[in-house]
């Protein structure tokens, strides 16, 4: 693209974030050109902002005629609704992201859906619209994003994983259907910290609500495998117990539960005393969730 072209977009679509009425998505744009390096850092460290430090995206030239043309929308209301954000002229012409802390992918779902809906109906009213191929789906500039173009993703601390290698050799060996990555981007060093990016792998192929539930389903295996590597030897065989009277699906979080780690005997005593060992179990209290609680949820187009 030439300067022109990537000012023309920016344009277009700041014309189209002064067009929302919705309060939940009404906010401010900050183009980066005159941003300084404070406002530029804090919101990088919010993991709102891209960075323009990505070697093959600079090979590629999305970094041409830095910074002009780049920026970055940002909903007012963010702590009520959760946070809506659109990235203008970064890898593609735009990003749009919604996210926040917690585990109610729905609701993170609803506010994403409902800003790409205005973004479109923005764009549109200028003349122009989303570039769409009816056997690729949304085309965007790296090949692995076409179809539904949505990626999403949670923030998850897998504490017995210290790698992001070591998680992704284990969904390698699974055959998941979900990608690992930094929390700071897919080619950023992540050493010493055991905080990932899981999101779904597939963009072609299924529809926006299958994606999501790999993800939402990938994110609990990868939980539950964790914590049962942080058991000691006694909690362990605490758990090949549960593993022969027991739905083992449900075993490790279960313990997640119920475990308050001083001891594997009394972890026994709660849930016998929430059912005999005769009958089915029954978790009472207990949530039993494929949505576990993380630390930021995230979806994008």
């Amino acid at each position: 693209m030439t300067k022109e072209q990537r000012l023309d977009v920016e344009a277009t679509l700041v014309k189209a974030f002064d067009s929302f009425t919705d309060e939940r998505l009404k906010g401010t744009y900050y183009p980066l050109t005159g941003m300084s390096m404070s406002k530029r850092k804090e919101l990088i460290n919010a993991h709102y902002l891209f960075t323009d430090d990505d070697e093959c995206l600079q090979i590629i030239g999305t970094y041409d005629n830095w910074p002009a043309g780049r920026g970055i929308f940002i909903n007012d209301r963010k702590e009520e609704f959760g946070t809506f954000i659109v990235w203008v002229g970064e890898e593609d012409h735009m990003r749009i992201m919604a996210m926040d802390k917690g585990s109610d992918c729905i609701a993170v779902w609803r506010l994403f859906y409902n800003g790409l809906q205005a973004v479109h109906e923005g764009v549109r009213a200028q003349g122009h619209d989303f570039a769409f191929s009816e056997s690729h789906g949304y085309l965007n500039t790296c090949v692995t994003n076409i179809g539904t173009g949505m990626r999403a993703s949670v923030h998850v601390n897998l504490a017995n994983f210290p790698t992001k290698q070591s998680v992704k050799d284990y969904v390698k060996q699974k055959d998941m259907m979900i990608d690992i990555r930094g929390t700071h981007g897919e080619s950023k060093n992540t050493d010493g910290v055991t905080i990932y990016d899981v999101s779904n792998k597939a963009r072609l192929g299924s529809d926006c609500f299958e994606q999501l539930q790999t993800m939402v389903d990938g994110v609990g295996e990868l939980l539950q495998v964790s914590r049962l590597r942080g058991l000691n030897a006694n909690q362990q065989a605490v758990y090949g117990v549960f593993k022969g009277q027991f739905n083992e699906e449900n075993v490790a979080l279960t313990l997640a539960e119920f475990f308050d780690f001083e001891g594997a005997a009394q972890t026994v005593a709660v849930v016998d005393e929430k059912k005999p060992a005769a009958e089915e179990p029954d978790f009472g209290g207990a949530e039993i969730t494929t949505g576990p609680v993380t630390e930021n949820e995230q979806a994008e187009n």
